[in-house]
């Protein structure tokens, strides 16, 4: 594949996973993310007659701001609700 086609291919699966996304506001940040977010690609090439490959991972974890900052100013229900997400973190 040509690398503008792989470029558009990269960039479509990332506005795909941008559109599917939930935030919501916190004390910490505006537009916090409340979904996990695992990008994965594998790159291979030839060097010389050998296959040589690599691997980029980037990982966005969800609400990893400091949960007691982030949940001052919330009902105790919605404060407990967001200590419960950041278990999972």
């Amino acid at each position: 594949a040509s690398t503008q086609g792989l470029t558009s291919d990269v960039m479509a699966v990332l506005e795909r996973a941008q559109q599917s996304r939930h935030t919501s506001t916190t004390k910490m940040n505006e537009r916090s993310s409340r979904s996990h977010a695992i990008f994965a690609m594998t790159v291979e090439g030839r060097k010389g007659g050998e296959v040589v490959r690599g691997r980029l991972t980037l990982v966005d974890l969800a609400g990893s701001e400091r949960i007691n900052a982030s949940t001052q100013g919330l009902t105790a229900a919605e404060a407990t609700e967001r200590k419960n997400e950041a278990k999972f973190i």
